[in-house]
């Protein structure tokens, strides 16, 4: 008798588990939320069950239904930028986000300058950092999240991150092109600022990209994404990082984009002009949400492969185009 209620407290206790809400990593405390838009949440939960979401900043909660699979999707109507809000969702079980801001996101994404700190790599210092990082306070309505790094050949639904207030730590360790555009829209506007970084250095912009996109671009092989044994560095290969850093991420409402890279595909300039159009289209159509911003920053006119090669003016040029294109 005592095994049979031992197993029944069990089977209750794994029940009332499945019960919980699961959000994606992108979701958590210090969070912030576009303003005044129909912000994504998605996550898990028990199929059948309903998911109600109340946030601090209206009486109306929005219920979504989960499906077989156990997955679930709701827009969320955000007011004026404001905060800080407390955001319930529940299937019976309730899950609380605290410390939420309503303002401006936008994700930050790239190869190694955009993946430079503040704090700097090392013998490569950022200008004025120290002073950044000794002012830094919490109070600032500046939230970071920086994704971890990570590959796939398919693409994920979870990733690795974490929403961090405008600390001294924080900020030493933030992405320095996304921190400094993140303060300055901050100071500008008065508003909450939220920025998303997703970068991994070194990497060419094929790998940002996904399958789909990247099949029209009958000069890459794509086999080896149908291959289960190790792929040799996959950061480098076509769709790997998309897959892991930029799918787990849609389609989390954003302002826009930032994009600073290039250097690692400076072989072949002409190749990246036709690139760079299908990635952003790429972006705006996985977002839907329309034309979405995107920014982005030609290459340092730096010698890369000794003075008298000229792929960085090569590229440059093709990034010059690119505005025309995109």
């Amino acid at each position: 008798m005592k095994r049979i209620l031992l197993t029944l407290a069990a089977l209750g206790t794994a029940l009332t588990m499945q019960a919980k809400v699961v959000l994606p990593g992108i979701f958590g405390d210090n969070m912030v939320l576009q303003q005044q838009s129909e912000a994504q949440f998605w996550g898990k939960a028990a199929p059948g069950k309903k998911v109600t979401i109340r946030p601090s900043w209206s009486t109306q909660g929005i219920t979504a239904n989960v499906g077989k699979d156990g997955r679930w999707r709701a827009a969320v109507p955000t007011p004026e930028a404001g905060g800080p809000y407390t955001i319930e969702l529940s299937d019976g079980e309730r899950l609380t986000l605290r410390d939420v801001l309503i303002g401006e996101v936008w994700l930050c994404s790239g190869q190694s300058n955009m993946e430079m700190p503040v704090h700097g790599f090392p013998n490569q210092p950022v200008e004025g950092s120290a002073e950044a990082i000794i002012r830094a306070r919490a109070a600032t309505p500046i939230r970071l999240c920086t994704v971890k790094r990570s590959t796939a050949r398919t693409p994920q639904e979870e990733c690795a991150a974490q929403w961090l207030k405008h600390t001294p730590e924080a900020v030493a360790g933030t992405s320095a092109t996304a921190y400094y555009f993140a303060r300055y829209l901050q100071s500008v506007l008065d508003v909450p600022v939220g920025v998303i970084v997703t970068c991994w250095g070194g990497t060419p912009v094929e790998a940002w990209m996904d399958r789909e996109t990247m099949s029209g671009f009958k000069e890459f092989d794509l086999s080896f994404l149908d291959n289960p044994d190790q792929i040799d560095r996959p950061q480098y290969k076509p769709c790997g990082l998309y897959n892991g850093m930029i799918a787990p991420l849609v389609p989390y409402t954003v302002k826009g984009f930032l994009w600073y890279q290039g250097e690692s595909n400076r072989p072949n300039p002409t190749q990246y002009r036709a690139l760079m159009p299908a990635f952003v289209k790429m972006l705006r159509e996985r977002w839907a949400q329309g034309e979405l911003p995107f920014y982005y920053v030609q290459i340092a006119p730096y010698r890369y492969d000794g003075p008298d090669a000229i792929s960085g003016a090569l590229l440059r040029e093709a990034q010059l185009h690119n505005l025309k294109d995109i």
